[in-house]
């Protein structure tokens, strides 16, 4: 058996203070936390796949009764529902080839697109795996949209929709309501205690009970990113309005009031709420935002062996052709298994809030 992980090399760890001091207490034991999140931010995701392979073995081990909530945005959401489908880990990987795997020719339109992206949502996310996570034990899906008040709105809309929404989130946070709403899709009910049973923050949100009628159309209104696809109105059991990414109102979250510990698989040191809070002012997670965070990350030693030097992204599509691209993103998620071994190693021997650094 391998001994302790005492200075990682394949990732890193960062911890706000209240989260550090909890878990050195319980030696990192999984009940210590309250919940997972996951970041919208498109394929960046490839490169966390060693981390998201290790922690789910990790929740595996938790005695706690009760369900253990997951949330995510955009593809940060495809990745917390692959999870929750099934006990071996096949829905994940079954995502992991059918999203690198998407191709495209010349300059596709959002319908094009939105259909390829589709039909990946229905092969990958099977009314029996649906089924799983409708009805898991060990863990409680969630995960969130943006949410236009008009219906099939036209392209032109939905382009001014987001510029006001700029303008109005440079000035304030808070703004964005009278752009977007959020919309929370979630097995219910909520587990006992749970930091999102009722909402987070001053940002109107609507509860959605997923439902097999509503569980892929949902997704895919988690990803869409507004004018690159088409987003999702008359979901079933969502009131009206037109569902677009997740990550327009929870990009990397803010979460103030959890009482324990969040789990926290991410590419960024530096977490902000919003996507649009990466433009002016640029906005970060508050101090208290960050206390009960615990992020795991690859190390700049691990993203330097990247083909890339860098994390995927979107603009992949159009930088290499589809051959190389996919190549290149498999790649990139074989480096990440040794990532998942040293990982794996110190989150048994508990040592994850020792080698942690401050965040």
């Amino acid at each position: 058996m391998a001994g302790p992980v005492t200075s990682p090399r394949w990732f890193r760890c960062l911890m706000g203070t209240k989260a550090r001091r909890q878990l050195l207490k319980t030696k990192s034991s999984p009940d210590t936390f309250s919940l997972m999140l996951a970041a919208s931010g498109g394929p960046r995701w490839v490169g966390l796949v060693g981390i998201d392979r290790a922690l789910r073995g990790f929740l595996k081990k938790r005695t706690t009764p009760q369900p253990f909530p997951l949330l995510g945005a955009s593809s940060g959401a495809w990745r917390m529902a692959a999870i929750s489908c099934d006990d071996n880990g096949e829905t994940y990987e079954h995502l992991l080839e059918e999203y690198i795997g998407q191709r495209y020719e010349g300059s596709p339109t959002a319908r094009e697109i939105s259909q390829v992206c589709r039909s990946y949502i229905d092969r990958v996310f099977t009314p029996e795996r649906a089924d799983f996570a409708l009805n898991n034990k060990g863990l409680q899906l969630n995960f969130t949209t943006a949410v236009m008040r008009r219906e099939k709105p036209s392209r032109k809309r939905t382009a001014l929709s987001v510029g006001l929404a700029f303008s109005l989130n440079a000035i304030a946070r808070k703004h964005l309501a009278k752009c977007y709403t959020r919309g929370l899709f979630s097995v219910l009910p909520h587990p006992e205690n749970s930091p999102l049973d009722g909402g987070w923050d001053d940002l109107p949100t609507t509860q959605i009970a997923l439902t097999q009628n509503n569980f892929q159309r949902g997704l895919m209104a988690s990803g869409s990113i507004p004018l690159v696809l088409e987003g999702e109105s008359s979901i079933d059991g969502s009131p009206r309005g037109h569902h677009l990414d997740g990550g327009l109102v929870d990009y990397h979250f803010e979460l103030e009031s959890p009482q324990a510990p969040i789990l926290y698989p991410h590419f960024a040191a530096d977490p902000i709420p919003g996507w649009m809070d990466r433009f002016p002012p640029k906005r970060r997670v508050s101090a208290r935002g960050r206390e009960q965070l615990c992020i795991v990350m690859p190390s700049e030693e691990l993203l330097a062996e990247f083909p890339t030097g860098d994390f995927p992204c979107r603009h992949d599509f159009r930088r290499f052709s589809n051959d190389q691209r996919i190549k290149l993103w498999k790649q990139t998620a074989r480096l990440t298994n040794k990532l998942e071994k040293e990982l794996s190693v110190c989150l048994e021997s508990g040592d994850l809030a020792n080698i942690a650094d401050s965040l």
